[in-house]
C-alpha cells in the first residue's frame, strides 16, 4: 500500500512537470517580438532621471566645496576630503581623480603622500 502510494506520487509529480514546460514554452513564444523590444528598450520612469539630476546637482555641490578647500589651504590629499565630506577613502579618491581629470587639480606624489594642488 505505501508502495503503491509513492509510485502514484512520483507519477503525479513527473507528469506535473512535463506539464509546466510547455505551457512556459508556449506563454514565451507568445510575446510579439516588437513588444519584447519595446519592453528592452524602454525608458526608466521619470522619477529616476529626476533622482540622477539631484544626484549630479550634490555631486556638482560637493566639488565646489572641494576646489573652495583646496584653495583655501593650498592643497589636499584624501583624508582632507574624508573629513570635509564624510565619505569613505574609495568616494574621496573617486572625488580627487575627477577634479584632476577636470584640470582643476594637479596630484603630487603617491600613495600616502599623495597631495593634491590647485
Amino acid at each position: 500500500m505505501i508502495n503503491d502510494r509513492t509510485d502514484n506520487l512520483a507519477t503525479q509529480s513527473a507528469g506535473a512537470q512535463t506539464a509546466n514546460r510547455p505551457e512556459s514554452t508556449v506563454l514565451a513564444a507568445t510575446i510579439p517580438p516588437n513588444i519584447a523590444a519595446d519592453t528592452a528598450t524602454a525608458s526608466p520612469p521619470l522619477a529616476s532621471n529626476s533622482a540622477n539630476k539631484k544626484r549630479a546637482v550634490w555631486r556638482e555641490k560637493r566639488i565646489a566645496r572641494l576646489i573652495t578647500l583646496a584653495a583655501q589651504k593650498g592643497s589636499i590629499n584624501n583624508r582632507d576630503v574624508r573629513l570635509a565630506l564624510r565619505v569613505k577613502q574609495s568616494t574621496a579618491t573617486e572625488y580627487l581623480h575627477e577634479l584632476v581629470n577636470r584640470g582643476k587639480l594637479q596630484m603630487e606624489g603617491k600613495g600616502k603622500a599623495t597631495r593634491y594642488r590647485i
